[in-house]
């Protein structure tokens, strides 16, 4: 081997020798960094805006019959059944005219008295179980009684249901150590399930918060405006 090639054999070995170092900072912070992008891309939400965007990408068939308008939870009978995580669900409508008098669960044989005007009502009838279908219905009167359409929802599996709890507390124990408000909690958490497609746990979020903001506010009546526009 000639000098020549011995000169070019060395130079090659210092330059390797130098960015080595360089090389290896480079390949251990990449992960760090695109995981920090992919959590924050996961759990903030920056406005109630944000949610109310990314809850109208979905088509949802809504169910309606002449004045009233079922929103949450599920879907008609004749749809594919809806996944939800609580097993409270919040249930809600909009009716055109009329007071709603009283909302039935079929399979539990819950029925919840509604006062007038009100729009909304939280189960608190026999427990419902993961995994199982039921179905509910909206009574009404105006000129006359009248019944709402059946809608169907299901109670998620008992595993799935328990990894989403898990996950839950967690964000909801680092929001508080952050001195998040109870609208931000309740803003996080329906991003969170925004994220997953569970609709009507979204929209329970929206209704959780005792003293909501204008934003807010503003945030439920254009879900209910969306959910129940005449096609």
């Amino acid at each position: 081997m000639n000098n020549w090639n011995k000169q070019r054999i060395a130079l090659l070995t210092i330059i390797l020798l130098i960015n080595l170092p360089f090389a290896s900072v480079a390949i251990i912070k990449q992960p760090q960094q695109a995981s920090t992008i992919q959590s924050r891309n996961h759990y903030i939400a920056l406005t109630w805006g944000d949610i109310l965007n990314v809850f109208r990408r979905p088509k949802k068939q809504r169910g309606g019959r002449g004045d009233i308008c079922l929103i949450s939870p599920g879907q008609p009978v004749s749809s594919t059944v809806e996944e939800i995580w609580s097993d409270k669900p919040l249930f809600t409508w909009q009716l055109q005219k009329g007071n709603a008098t009283q909302v039935e669960v079929s399979e539990t044989q819950w029925k919840g008295k509604i006062n007038p005007g009100q729009t909304n009502i939280t189960y608190n009838g026999t427990p419902l179980q993961p995994g199982q279908t039921y179905t509910w219905r909206l009574n009404t009167v105006s000129d006359f009684p009248k019944k709402s359409i059946l809608f169907q929802f299901k109670l998620m599996e008992p595993q799935k249901r328990a990894n989403i709890t898990n996950e839950l507390t967690k964000l909801e124990t680092k929001l508080k150590r952050q001195g998040a408000s109870a609208e931000k909690i309740a803003m996080e958490k329906a991003n969170y399930f925004a994220q997953k497609e569970l609709w009507s746990d979204v929209i329970q979020q929206l209704y959780s918060i005792s003293n909501p903001s204008a934003e807010l506010k503003q945030t439920i009546k254009q879900i209910q405006d969306s959910s129940c526009k005449q096609n």
